[in-house]
């Protein structure tokens, strides 16, 4: 049986979707991704979680900071920039 822990599958929004009276909880699965990515998204992971747990708790600059951290490590991780696109650029 596949165990979610065995992989790394961060936490990347909470969205309404049309149809249903919760919020869904969206995750980025990338083990798929080819090898250098995926790499790159392992070595940040535990920055870009942060990164998301500030932000959801209302601290905005201290994780648009982290957000950036990520992306000078690993400049096409999407999900950062994104979230620096959306809410840390005038």
């Amino acid at each position: 049986m596949t165990q979610p822990s065995n992989y790394a599958i961060p936490s990347i929004d909470t969205v309404k979707v049309k149809g249903k009276s919760q919020q869904v909880t969206v995750y980025e699965v990338f083990d798929a991704d080819p090898p250098e990515i995926k790499e790159g998204k392992l070595n940040t992971l535990e920055k870009f979680t942060e990164a998301m747990s500030l932000y959801n708790s209302g601290r905005s600059l201290e994780a648009g900071r982290l957000f950036a951290e990520c992306l000078k490590m690993n400049p096409s991780d999407r999900v950062a920039q994104i979230y620096l696109q959306r809410f840390f650029v005038p």
